[in-house]
């Protein structure tokens, strides 16, 4: 079903311009201007039809029914109106963005841009927030404004969060029966560290919307972060067992693996990642850590060899490096030319620092050369110096 519909949507954006059937009538498109001046327009509903049918559809907001808003627009030959093209542009961006496992084969859209929705979608991928227009009853008004604070890496402040759940409140009083009102919500909830707001969030999405994984792996992410390891190991192995081929799932259950300690188990699933993506940086890093820590030293070099093209100045690869020298080859001066890097490009307040500098100064200090006892003691009165180093 996924390959037939992947086949839809690529037909769908690359067909020339299909005539509309005369029994379609397509939704005014009424024209508002922004607070920028920029003309934009929106979608008219409330007629009953095959335009209620698409946007309700959509604001559903689960895999399955955005797949099928997009064969919808496709057999309704929508596909080259403005319509089409908008509601085909939040339709891709919304399963890019939450489900991008199941999204590899869409084509990138072609949202006409003097849409309301294509200009929101636009803005949030500046990381800009579009606040809804005033007494808007339009539910994804409310909701695609959140995409700038979901998939942009730019740090967000709390008071972001707080404005967005007062739309999000205000969307789910419009449409009850959509996902994306109640997840989004559970994301500001566990950004904002209120972390059993959104265990109790991500529940209700998940028993309500199965189909929701995201919803499943942001409860995972609220155990480990409530200490609760073995629970959230076996949600995500159940959820590997239903959704098999699906990376993210396979990408959190080797991350939750990781951050327990369990390294034999993190070893497997982080291979499984290589296999597909061999050059993915994060999990490079992952399996020489992981080798590290199960004393396989010397099978460490060749990922930190790997890893060293994709990141050569990261702090914690380096620090690995200073381990294989100093445990592996007996290397003391090769693992304190490593960790002298990481002092230097350091301060005293970084974890970085701290872990690098108790490393160092345990190897100046074994050393049978004074100048390096010498420093050993100076580093180690610095470290003293510092609050909460050994903490």
């Amino acid at each position: 079903m996924r390959a037939e519909t992947a086949i839809i949507v690529i037909l769908l954006f690359s067909c020339k311009a299909n005539p509309v059937p005369k029994e379609i009538v397509l939704p005014t498109e009424a024209p508002i201007v922004s607070e920028t001046a920029e003309p934009v327009h929106v979608v008219v509903r409330g007629g009953g039809g095959i335009v209620d049918e698409i946007c309700s559809s959509a604001e559903i907001g689960t895999p399955s029914a955005l797949f099928d808003t997009l064969e919808i627009i496709h057999r309704e030959s929508l596909d080259s109106t403005e319509f089409g093209r908008a509601m085909a542009n939040v339709c891709i961006t919304l399963l890019k963005t939450l489900y991008p496992a199941l999204a590899s084969d869409l084509p990138p859209p072609d949202p006409p841009l003097t849409q309301l929705y294509s200009r929101i979608i636009r803005e949030a991928e500046r990381g800009v927030y579009v606040p809804p227009r005033k007494n808007s009853s339009d539910y994804l008004e409310y909701i695609l404004p959140f995409l700038s604070i979901y998939s942009g890496d730019k740090p967000v402040s709390s008071g972001k969060y707080l404005s967005a759940l007062a739309d999000l409140e205000r969307a789910s009083r419009l449409n009850g029966e959509s996902v994306l009102a109640p997840f989004f919500t559970g994301i500001a909830y566990e950004c904002l560290n209120l972390t059993e707001k959104a265990f109790q969030q991500y529940t209700e999405v998940w028993k309500t919307f199965p189909d929701c994984y995201p919803a499943a792996l942001g409860l995972a992410r609220v155990m480990e972060a409530q200490g609760r390891y073995p629970q959230a190991e076996s949600l995500l192995s159940d959820l590997a067992g239903r959704f098999p081929d699906n990376m993210q799932v396979k990408r959190q259950l080797a991350l939750s693996y990781y951050h327990s300690g369990n390294w034999p188990y993190a070893q497997v699933a982080v291979d499984e990642i290589l296999q597909k993506y061999p050059r993915d940086g994060e999990f490079v890093l992952m399996k020489a850590h992981i080798l590290v820590e199960q004393g396989q030293l010397l099978q460490a070099q060749a990922p930190l060899d790997l890893y060293a093209g994709i990141n050569p100045n990261n702090r914690f690869a380096l620090f690995l490096r200073a381990r294989v020298q100093a445990e592996a080859y007996n290397n003391r001066e090769g693992a304190l030319n490593y960790l002298r890097a990481i002092i230097r490009s350091s301060s005293p307040e970084d974890d970085y620092y701290n872990e690098a500098a108790i490393y160092a100064v345990r190897l100046l200090t074994e050393s049978s050369r004074p100048q390096d006892q010498i420093e050993g003691r100076s580093l180690l009165i610095r470290l003293l110096s510092v609050p909460d180093s050994f903490s």
